[in-house]
């Protein structure tokens, strides 16, 4: 959302989250035509980034082979994606992790976050969203075995937030919460994707962030891992 003319409707979470057969009665927002177009490579990124996570649903896996067809049309998209990784072996089976592109996932994250506040409260947030994958994993725990301490207590923290949980037509692709506090920042959204990928946004100010520069969960770009679901398919043999 921006400040020229809204001609056009955005879908929050955006339309290529759906997969076939979830595609009606989804939220939209106004937008702008350059708003809503010009995230399409971010948007492809992070959904495959979602959708390939250890934690999604069937209809999760169902918007996995979407995502392996964008790879196989793509092989510059697939090394990007997947530019370092590491094997692992998770519930008995062989798998890897990957580094994530922070700053892509942050910025889809964050347009989705200022579409709801819009849906919700009919105004624009003025303020800034901090970003939080709870399901993320660190890069010392992912790619160097070291125990995590910081991220499981942040995460039991986050989830005792009351977030009232709103109505979607597509629980099984996306649902969300919303908690609302008494300043005007204080807006916090949990979004769930395909059953399982717990993502947060909460608001603070530009003097919160100045005054605390780390104050942001995964700051900076590419600094977590995400668990992929299934090495076997196909597109990930070519690694």
């Amino acid at each position: 959302m921006c400040n020229r003319a809204a001609t056009t409707r955005e879908h929050s979470p955006p339309y290529a989250f759906f997969p076939p057969g979830h595609r009606t009665n989804l939220i939209t927002v106004p937008s702008c035509p350059t708003h809503n177009n010009r995230n399409s490579l971010d948007v492809e990124y992070v959904r495959n980034l979602i959708c390939s996570d250890l934690h999604v649903n069937e209809v999760g896996l169902a918007m996995f082979a979407t995502a392996r067809r964008s790879f196989e049309r793509s092989p510059a998209l697939f090394r990007r994606t997947f530019a370092r990784y590491r094997l692992v072996v998770v519930n008995g089976e062989e798998t890897f992790v990957y580094k994530v592109n922070l700053t892509r996932f942050k910025r889809i994250i964050r347009a989705v976050a200022n579409a709801l506040y819009f849906h919700e409260f009919g105004e624009k947030f003025q303020h800034h969203w901090l970003v939080y994958n709870a399901t993320m994993i660190s890069e010392n725990r992912g790619f160097r075995g070291l125990v995590d301490t910081h991220n499981p207590q942040l995460r039991a923290m986050l989830r005792n937030v009351p977030a009232a949980e709103q109505h979607t037509n597509q629980p099984e692709v996306f649902r969300y919460g919303v908690y609302r506090g008494q300043e005007e920042h204080e807006v916090l959204y949990r979004l769930l994707f395909y059953g399982g990928v717990d993502i947060y946004a909460f608001g603070a100010t530009p003097e919160q962030l100045e005054n605390n520069p780390q104050s942001e969960p995964n700051r900076g770009q590419a600094r977590d891992s995400a668990i992929l679901k299934d090495q076997r398919s196909e597109f990930c043999n070519v690694l």
